[in-house]
């Protein structure tokens, strides 16, 4: 058997390491495995596995915007076309909505095609035209995978999905010795206890009201510390300085922690 694996890249995130976690589990069951990623070609965070091919398709331009994978005569859905007549995988699994939508639309239908959604789709909004196109693409995927049963109801009611059912994440313990590291004992004096919290600086993670909860325990709990992971990617840091700004305010830094990723 041989699996495909599409997604925009390999940088960061929740959503590349799942790949990842896939394809080395199929790996070792005997299953060919191949990682393609929209994005040119950059430093990957999560390392391919030996045993397992990767490849590029070079889409140019943001690779998160509808228009990047409808632009210049469709040619990136050409792409994904003859990656998909070269492999002849027997399962291609689509992480996310632009690949997915890029898999539905460029699909041969020799390969049995799969569309993974990692967000809950009201709290992570596209806009209309891309609900629109999301919307009927589906409709050319076998099946549509949300993470909890929320996510696949609302997969049902909103899109023209064939196929819908919930699949949780999981994760391999012990956790993966991946850089970049940080020392705890540079961020958190010896001795203390760490509640960490580890997700990018997104809205959509309201590591706001975590802090507030946290400030409601933390004088009962001094030997606590929250530490939360993640960096904001997508906004240039202004979610960070908003949520430094917050610490600050309910005078919280000596327990409060925003180390980076």
């Amino acid at each position: 058997m041989k699996i495909l694996i599409l997604l925009k890249d390999l940088m960061d995130g929740g959503v590349e390491r799942v790949a990842i976690n896939l394809a080395t589990e199929w790996r070792d069951a005997g299953v060919e495995v191949v990682i393609a990623i929209l994005s040119p070609r950059r430093k990957d965070l999560h390392p391919i596995p030996k045993g397992i091919r990767s490849v590029s398709l070079n889409v140019p331009g943001k690779a998160n915007s509808i228009l990047s994978l409808l632009r210049n005569n469709i040619k990136p859905l050409v792409k994904i076309r003859r990656l998909l007549r070269r492999e002849r995988p027997d399962i291609a699994i689509a992480m996310m909505p632009i690949s997915a939508i890029g898999l539905a639309l460029a699909r041969t239908g020799d390969e049995i095609a799969i569309g993974a959604e990692h967000n809950h789709p009201p709290t992570t909004p596209m806009g209309w035209k891309w609900n629109l196109v999301r919307r009927y693409a589906y409709a050319r995927l076998d099946a549509v995978v949300g993470l909890v049963p929320q996510n696949a109801a609302w997969l049902r009611e909103n899109t023209r999905a064939r196929k819908v059912v919930a699949i949780p994440n999981w994760i391999n313990l012990p956790l993966p010795d991946n850089e970049p590291k940080i020392a705890p004992e540079d961020i958190v004096p010896a001795g203390k206890k760490i509640l960490l919290a580890a997700g990018r600086l997104h809205e959509q993670k309201r590591f706001d009201i975590l802090i507030d909860a946290f400030v409601q325990i933390a004088p009962k709990h001094p030997d606590w510390r929250l530490v939360i992971l993640g960096e904001d990617l997508w906004k240039e840091g202004k979610l960070r300085e908003e949520l430094e700004s917050q610490v600050e305010r309910l005078g919280m830094a000596q327990q409060v922690h925003l180390p980076g990723f």
